[in-house]
């Protein structure tokens, strides 16, 4: 069983050599079976993870012949612990699935009581976050997954709020100023003052801007781990950092917005006024339900109409796909691209699957008349494994 290189941090830098050091250190007495273990497991390591347990081990050798037996025991408590294993097992994968921010929140506290306790904040934040979102839970973290808790991105939104004033009216920065401080309510109003003056976030960002909100964030070392894992190498650090910030907000916002709305449903005058604004076919419509339908239906509309506004201010804004960011993150052929268009901007027609306009599917069912592979094996062959059409370049990232 592996684990990941901080859930071997949880118990000690040096416990993690322990178990391979027979292989490490001439005339160790271990046994020939737990040699051969260890020569497997150091096998089935990657070059990033061999130099971590070198270096790890390195540390071992510096500590005092007291404190080197102190942790051989502890590791020799440890193997004959399944339960144990079993934690440190369910750790390694909980830990993969942080946010950079809470990853590296969780790694600078040292004290014991603290992190059990920052550990119970974050699982009630990633709760929480799932039941907003009704995302499902993920064994890792995904880069389309808000890496900006609420402090962090009202302070980026200070920054943008900075770059207003030189930007809109007195008349506009009054109307952002009469809303309350740090609610996603005055950063919707902020973005929609932009667009009314045609702003967007590529031309009010410099690169000195950009730098303010990164540090006003405190994302430097959050960024430098996803860049680690998702940054292509045919994209440039500066590119990735721009992109990745500029989804981040916009997802942030939304999932702040969209959690205000859930708690604040429309009012009997907000279900009335739809109502009334309705034409007269719908209204014919509406009245034709029972009361308890009708009240269900207009509450829909409500919720509706302001996702619809929510989404496209703030796509128009960050200049992401509406409903959002898609595809597979900055970089990625499928990052930031609106449905139904293809890499190169050409217009894919019906984009469902099946639909009448559907590229190389004109007369019906999906692969109808194909003669490149026949039969059911055929179908939607763009949806298949590595190396398939559908598939990012392997030099692009995830």
């Amino acid at each position: 069983m592996r684990f990941s290189s901080d859930a071997w941090w949880l118990i000690g830098s040096a416990a993690a050599a322990i178990a391979i050091a027979p292989l490490l250190v001439r005339g160790d007495s271990q046994a020939t079976a737990r040699r051969e273990q260890s020569r497997q497991r150091i096998e089935a390591m990657s070059p990033a993870e061999r130099q971590r347990l070198e270096d790890n081990y390195e540390r071992y050798r510096q500590l005092s012949e007291a404190e080197q037996a102190r942790w051989r025991a502890f590791h020799e408590d440890l193997r004959r612990s399944p339960l144990a294993i079993k934690s440190l097992d369910a750790y390694t994968q909980w830990i993969q699935s942080l946010s950079p921010v809470s990853l590296d929140q969780l790694r600078q506290e040292r004290d014991g009581e603290r992190r059990v306790a920052l550990i119970k904040q974050i699982e009630q934040q990633n709760e929480d976050e799932i039941s907003v979102s009704g995302r499902g839970r993920g064994r890792m973290w995904s880069w389309n997954r808000t890496m900006f808790d609420n402090a962090a991105f009202f302070r980026a939104m200070q920054v943008l709020e900075r770059e207003a004033s030189g930007r809109l009216s007195s008349e506009q920065l009054e109307l952002v100023g009469r809303l309350p401080a740090d609610s996603p309510e005055r950063a919707l109003e902020l973005l929609r003052q932009f667009r009314e003056r045609g702003v967007t976030f590529q031309q009010i960002v410099s690169d000195q801007t950009l730098q303010d909100i990164i540090d006003r964030a405190e994302l430097s070392r959050p960024l430098e781990r996803v860049e680690e894992r998702f940054r292509g190498r045919n994209v440039s650090r500066d590119d990735f950092r721009r992109q990745l910030v500029r989804q981040q907000l916009s997802s942030k916002l939304v999932e702040l917005l969209f959690a205000r709305s859930m708690s604040s449903p429309p009012s009997n005058e907000d279900l009335t006024a739809r109502l009334s604004a309705a034409d007269a076919a719908s209204q014919e419509r509406y009245y034709a339900m029972a009361a308890d339908e009708l009240k269900l239906t207009l509450r829909y509309e409500v919720f509706r109409e302001r996702g619809d506004e929510m989404f496209r201010i703030t796509s128009e804004f960050f200049e992401t796909p509406f409903g959002g960011p898609r595809g597979g993150g900055p970089g990625s052929p499928g990052g930031g691209r609106p449905q139904g268009q293809g890499p190169d901007g050409d217009e894919r027609g019906d984009t469902r699957r099946g639909g009448p306009q559907r590229r190389g599917d004109e007369r019906g069912a999906p692969d109808a008349g194909r003669t490149d592979r026949p039969g059911p094996e055929g179908r939607d062959r763009r949806r298949e494994g590595p190396g398939g059409p559908g598939d990012p370049p392997p030099d692009q990232g995830p």
